[in-house]
């Protein structure tokens, strides 16, 4: 007796959802039955239709599924599932790290909850759910660094009575290590083991290095005196040693009264010191030794995602663009006096900054010289439509930009509340991707700080980026021969040469000071 059947392969269903089997019809193969008696590690269950005519094969003892029938292939099932991968939450974002998990495994998911916490290129973000179930495992721990985008970090299935079937899953595109590779010894296991733990434990803290001191157990090294065992770190005992010191005469105030490293260090000279001979002469003073640390001291702090994509950016941008310098003095009496007009006829609404009109004046002198609102392209030069102006913002984080766009089409109170909300925002971690997208110019301002002047690195595609400086009082001659006294502020404008010539540079400064030194040309 022969049974026609078409061959298939088996597996899990490819995208989001996993765990049902399907079949994907291949060439028809005719199977005869006694083939099938001769195969015992294998059984014939029915109900699943499709691998071979009226059932569905499992697997047995180990036998594998292509002893059976060439081109089948098969795979353990799970209920149906939902594969959590790391997002990609910026444009430029290769990596995360998985800072906190805020769901643990058997809990409920509905849409809209906060899932993890991820650290990404650009600031610390929610990651929230688009999808209700239960957490049925977590494959990735919090506190992980350098996850790929992409990998499969946890799983969520719908019916909670599925979650302990669960509790092996690994994700079906993690490859098997390769048998070839040797296999450590025991010992080594075991010291790879405790050193990643270790690491791990002590990923998201500063790493301080003390130097470890040579022993002191051999040699003539200096002793307590015999008689009952004084209670003292290790530590202690050799600075005690090193020192010539008694601990017999130190009080301590560790735990139990145990002597440790401080109790030797500051202890008084008269106890510190081996006790002499009775009727000798007083010891003359002997200045206070502080310990010797043998090596380098210091303290390595670890690099966020944040500070490595700063360090990469500016160093390209140091390494292949040919920057150039172009400074000038503006005078602010004009526009301080502006400013505070607007500001007492607020009634609270807004309260504008000097930075506001800076922001303001640059994105009109874009419009008025365009190729300083470029970028180089290798193959061509690509000039902006639009005005979207970057403001760097210091936070505990790093360096951000965020982004005002379209700034030349906005008002002075308008573009105070974005630049106040969105350095809220990137000071708590909670910029979106198109908050800190990549604009057209970048303005960086440290006059806040006192700096007078200073150059800033271009903001690569960027061509150019304005450095302010803070604004201060500066003696200038008047027409009548006699002095008077100004506000000026100090700016310099970082251009790249292969977009921005130097006359153009300073016609665009030019631009910016008339906007400064005239505001109400603003309104023009």
């Amino acid at each position: 007796m022969r049974v026609a059947g078409l061959v298939g392969r088996v597996g899990l269903r490819a995208g989001a959802r996993r765990g049902r089997v399907l079949v994907r019809a291949a060439p028809v193969r005719t199977v005869s039955m006694p083939a099938v008696a001769a195969l015992p590690a294998w059984t014939l269950r029915g109900g699943a239709r499709g691998a071979l005519g009226g059932g569905a094969w499992s697997q047995r003892e180990g036998v594998e599924g292509m002893a059976f029938a060439e081109g089948v292939r098969w795979y353990t099932s799970y209920p149906d599932y939902l594969e959590l991968k790391m997002p990609a939450l910026s444009p430029t974002m290769e990596k995360g790290n998985l800072t906190e998990w805020r769901k643990k495994v058997g809990d409920r998911i509905e849409g809209g909850d906060i899932i993890a916490i991820i650290e990404t290129d650009k600031s610390t973000m929610e990651w929230e759910s688009i999808d209700e179930g239960f957490l049925a495992k977590i494959l990735v721990e919090e506190g992980t660094e350098g996850v790929q985008v992409g990998d499969v970090l946890g799983v969520i299935t719908e019916d909670e009575a599925d979650i302990k079937a669960f509790a092996d899953f690994s994700p079906s595109s993690s490859a098997p290590e390769p048998e070839s590779e040797p296999k450590a010894a025991p010992a080594e296991r075991s010291a790879d083991t405790s050193t990643s733990s270790s690491s791990q434990d002590n990923s998201g803290a500063a790493q301080s290095v003390v130097p470890k001191r040579p022993s002191h157990q051999t040699g003539g090294a200096p002793r307590a005196p015999s008689g009952p065992r004084v209670a003292a770190s290790p530590y202690a005992r050799a600075i005690a040693a090193d020192r010539g010191v008694n601990l017999g005469n130190v009080q301590g105030t560790g735990p139990h009264e145990r002597i440790i490293a401080a109790d030797v260090v500051s202890a008084p000279v008269g106890d510190a010191q081996a006790q002499a001979p009775a009727g000798a002469a007083a010891p003359e003073y002997t200045p206070r030794q502080l310990p010797t640390m043998g090596g380098e001291q210091y303290t390595d702090l670890p690099n966020s995602n944040i500070r490595k994509v700063i360090a990469s950016r500016l160093s390209q941008s140091k390494q292949e663009i040919p920057h150039y310098y172009l400074t000038m003095e503006v005078r602010m009496d004009e526009i301080l006096r502006v400013r505070q007009e607007l500001n007492e006829q607020a009634d609270g609404a807004y309260k504008l900054s000097v930075n506001d009109f800076v922001v303001k004046a640059s994105a009109l002198a874009l419009r008025k010289v365009p190729e300083c609102n470029s970028s180089w392209m290798d193959k061509h030069t690509r000039r902006h439509e639009v005005v979207d102006i970057n403001v760097a913002v210091d936070t505990e984080a790093g360096l951000l930009t965020p982004l005002i766009t379209s700034a030349d089409l906005r008002g002075l109170s308008d573009i105070n509340g974005m630049v106040k909300d969105l350095a809220h925002k990137g000071r708590e971690g909670k910029l979106a991707p198109e908050q800190i997208a990549p604009g057209t110019f970048t303005i960086s301002n440290l006059g806040m700080f006192g700096i007078t002047q200073f150059c800033a690195v271009i903001n690569p595609p960027q061509a150019c980026i304005l450095a302010v400086g803070t604004t201060q009082d500066k003696v200038v001659p008047k027409d009548d021969g006699e002095f008077g006294v100004v506000k000026t502020m100090t700016v310099t404008l970082s251009c790249d040469h292969r977009v921005v010539d130097g006359a153009v540079g300073a016609k665009w400064l030019n631009s910016f000071k008339t906007y400064m030194e005239d505001p109400l040309k603003m309104l023009l």
